[in-house]
């Protein structure tokens, strides 16, 4: 027999802050729970835990519960988790190996989810509506702001091919975020080796490509204030620097290439690229890469001389 509790077993520590992002008077991720004064090592690390920790710790308290009796607008969030757990539990009760338990979980991840406002949302009278499509689509993409950033866009030394894992139900949202980042290309020239990554695979993306793209997301979730810079007492002069990936496409066997150029410490433009030739050497392939960034010096140079920089 099923014993109910009459009250949330556990609240969320998080104190409330200015300048957290919320939709539906819910807060988004990430969100760090931590209390005003730890006096201890162990309640140090509660300090620095994400309230996805919390929602964890405090599942088993918290499933059975009946009255939704919340302090702050964070356990309304921790409410929302627990759902969201109970939801990957029961999905992993048919699976018997570790592959299909993660096929399973992808799946829920790129499910649609149910709203605030929605026909078939659990909690009708606890989130508010949203009042705007905006705030619409921003609680519905709120998965995608994990508790931590990456430090890196890949994983290293790891290849992706077009034919790996299998195919999602709807690569829609696939095709919405990989389009969205190309627009980050031009103000994030670091990232552009990895969106030419997992732009190759628009026609028909894979479960890992996916996690790939989210991967992605996470490591720009920290690095939101980071810009290029560009010093106004920096010389006139153009450099210019290439590089090439032999054979770094796994199916096709064609290198990739990338270039930038500098003017004095400004950067100024910068390109990653899939060459149409298979190169037999990886001098072949180097000697490519410097052709296309000649050919972009010598466009650089006449543009540079039109608008009278010497």
């Amino acid at each position: 027999m099923v014993i109910w509790n009459s009250d949330m077993g556990y609240h969320s520590s998080f104190v409330e802050e200015e300048g957290v992002r919320k939709a539906c008077g819910c807060p988004l991720l990430p969100l760090k729970s931590h209390r005003n004064e730890p006096d201890s090592d162990a309640e140090q690390e509660d300090a620095t835990s994400d309230i996805v920790d919390e929602a964890i710790t405090f599942f088993r308290a918290n499933v059975f519960f009946k009255n939704f009796d919340y302090k702050s607008s964070a356990d309304k969030l921790l409410i929302y988790l627990t759902l969201y757990i109970n939801l990957a539990l029961k999905r992993l009760e048919g699976c018997r190996t570790l592959a299909e338990g993660k096929k399973s979980i992808i799946n829920l991840g790129l499910e649609k989810i149910v709203i605030p406002g929605e026909a078939g949302f659990p909690f009708p009278g606890l989130f508010a509506s949203p009042k705007s499509q905006q705030e619409a689509d921003l609680i519905a993409l709120a998965g995608l702001q994990e508790s931590s950033s990456r430090n890196t866009q890949l994983e290293l030394n790891v290849k992706y091919y077009h034919a790996e894992g299998d195919l999602p139900p709807d690569p829609t949202l696939y095709w919405q975020l990989v389009g969205s980042l190309n627009y980050l290309t031009i103000t994030w020239p670091d990232i552009y080796f990895a969106i030419q990554q997992v732009s190759q695979f628009m026609e028909a993306p894979r479960y890992l490509h996916l996690v790939v793209v989210r991967r992605i997301i996470q490591h720009l979730s920290g690095r939101s204030t980071c810009g290029l810079f560009f010093p106004s007492a920096s010389e006139i002069q153009l450099n210019a620097f290439s590089d090439s990936d032999w054979a770094g496409c796994p199916d096709t066997r064609l290198s990739i290439i990338d270039w930038c150029m500098f003017l004095g410490d400004s950067l100024i433009s910068w390109k990653c690229k899939k060459k149409y030739r298979v190169s037999k050497s990886s001098t072949e392939s180097e000697y490519r890469a410097m052709s296309t960034t000649f050919s972009e010096i010598v466009w650089l140079c006449v543009l540079l001389l039109e608008i009278g920089i010497p």
